[in-house]
């Protein structure tokens, strides 16, 4: 019976497993359907011209219609129909400007329902001109007024930035900053004695290799020892042996570290509390004070009031200050970059020296 598109179908309950639809959420994605439904719309609006349609098309799409969808359709309207022109528009926006009343401002919000989406689309003045957008006529010079610091801060957009207003140096007290850094002196101990057992294991390794063909020498297996000298990138077996000496003293030393970083942490561990010394040791020094304040009376017990520590008010700093973003000249640099392009490093003509070129042509 062929395609059937809407009043042609009868019952639609049996059918509608079989439906399709050439839309996706008002975007047309499949144009052999669409190609369906523009004949049978042009069939029954009774377009009689033979081998084309010879009338101009105006024709509603989706509002942010993808630049793809619309070549696609516009391709199949220009070589499937040969029309004359075509003209896309948003059917909500025909519809606020058709039935607004003359003498109103052509402002207004406008909610477009469908069966799939709902757009909400405001209008502001009819256009989209001043106040609602910045436009430059001199963009050097407008630059230039940025250099002024009272410019700057009266016309700068300032962004707040999210941010952590707790201080770890401020919230810790003297003995968790020292158990912090004994963590941290822990830890890299811990890296460094697992790195050096790392490279021990790997030296112990080549070790046993080499070890391992000097067996074969020792027991007489000289192809097996020759083919063993070439994988080594080995000459003779003297240098084979001296290999050997120099990994073996490398392997010891590397043994005689770990051991001694351990005993060193175990210490370390163990003995934490600082050493008191002994009083009878500070009476000699003490006598010695006592003798220098007889001779020099500038050394006082008392501690002159220059050399008393100064407690100094700390500032309070706005740490909002220091995480928020200026967005000053970027305001009207970024627009400039479709009429000067080389602002980013690209070398092609902008919009207003393609036009003209267009024009000129």
């Amino acid at each position: 019976a062929g395609p059937q598109v809407g009043n042609a179908l009868g019952s639609l309950e049996p059918l509608r497993w079989m439906l399709r639809s050439p839309f996706d959420r008002n975007v047309p994605v499949n144009l052999e359907l669409q190609e369906l439904l523009l004949d049978y719309s042009f069939q029954h609006l009774g377009v009689s011209s033979q081998g084309c349609v010879d009338h101009p098309i105006v024709l509603t799409e989706a509002v942010c219609n993808p630049l793809y969808s619309r070549q696609m359709m516009s391709e199949l309207l220009f070589e499937c129909y040969g029309i004359p022109k075509v003209a896309y528009g948003i059917d909500s926006l025909f519809s606020f400007y058709h039935n607004k009343p003359k003498n109103l401002i052509s402002s207004g919000l406008i909610i477009s329902s469908g069966y799939q989406c709902t757009h909400i689309l405001p209008i502001l003045e009819g256009s989209l001109c001043f106040p609602f957008h910045n436009f430059q006529n001199y963009f050097s010079e407008e630059l230039q007024k940025w250099q002024c610091p009272d410019y700057y801060e009266n016309n700068v957009h300032k962004m707040q930035l999210p941010f952590s207003s707790k201080l770890l140096g401020s919230t810790l007290s003297s003995e968790e900053k020292q158990e912090r850094r004994q963590q941290q002196l822990r830890r890299l101990q811990e890296l460094n004695a697992r790195r050096r057992e790392e490279k021990l294991q790997l030296d112990q390794e080549r070790l046993d290799r080499l070890l391992y063909v000097q067996e074969l020498l020792e027991d007489g297996q000289m192809d097996q020892f020759h083919k063993a000298l070439v994988e080594l990138n080995m000459d003779s077996p003297e240098e084979l042996q001296s290999y050997i000496q120099k990994l073996s003293s490398a392997v010891e030393q590397a043994k005689q570290k770990i051991l001694h970083a351990e005993v060193t942490l175990e210490v370390d561990v163990v003995d934490s509390k600082p050493e008191t010394p002994d009083l009878e040791q500070l009476e000699p020094s003490l006598e010695d004070v006592e003798s220098i304040h007889d001779f020099e009376p500038l050394f006082s017990e008392e501690t002159p009031e220059a050399e008393k520590p100064v407690t100094t008010v700390q500032p309070v700093f706005n740490l909002a200050a220091y995480h928020q973003l200026f967005v000053g000249t970027e305001r009207i640099r970024a627009p400039e970059i479709i009429f000067q392009p080389s602002l980013i490093g690209e070398e092609q003509a902008g919009i207003a020296e393609t036009l003209q070129y267009i024009l000129d042509r």
